[in-house]
């Protein structure tokens, strides 16, 4: 079996196999035919296998994935050579979501808990929110706010020393 990889709904998945006879010559086999089986176990055929490139023995076909349910779909192409041979490949491929861009990854991350295990709580773009956002001191309180510098993300109450000097805003503008 060869693993063809995986596909968005909608991608165009295409397979090919090279036919020989019993003596390993590379021969166009006749009748042709590919079955596609889902990931339910149902078998259909599909258009009848072509010559590929113009090749001896090279025959294929593709398939639009469009309307594909996730999974994982097989392809049995087969023929008979001219020593009365049948000849057949499997194909798989799988039917998925699509790869996550680096921005997708990136928000993903950043949304992610610093102790692990979970989205949301205590996250790195919490953490970030401090060093780069507006940050208002009001009594002993600390309030961080989002990148609109206006709607409060997280608050902190504060510890204060009567030898140290107050620090009562951060605005990073």
């Amino acid at each position: 079996m060869t693993y063809l990889g995986r596909f968005q709904p909608g991608a165009g998945v295409c397979y090919a196999a090279v036919f020989h006879n019993d003596q390993g010559a590379v021969e166009n086999p006749t009748a042709p035919t590919a079955r596609l089986r889902t990931p339910a176990g149902v078998w259909s055929d599909l258009p009848t296998p072509a010559i590929q490139d113009n090749a001896t023995g090279l025959f294929g076909g593709s398939i639009d994935s469009t309307g594909f349910a996730f999974g994982q779909y097989l392809i049995h192409l087969r023929g008979t050579v001219s020593t009365a041979k049948t000849v057949a490949c499997v194909f798989a491929f799988e039917v998925g979501p699509a790869a996550p861009t680096a921005a997708e990854v990136a928000d993903q991350l950043l949304g992610r808990n610093l102790a692990g295990g979970a989205d949301g709580g205590r996250t790195a773009r919490d953490a970030l929110r401090l060093l780069r956002n507006r940050a208002a001191i009001v009594g002993d309180t600390l309030t961080v706010y989002q990148e609109d510098d206006a709607t409060p993300a997280w608050t902190a109450v504060l510890s204060t020393r009567a030898d140290a000097p107050p620090v009562v805003e951060v605005d990073p503008a």
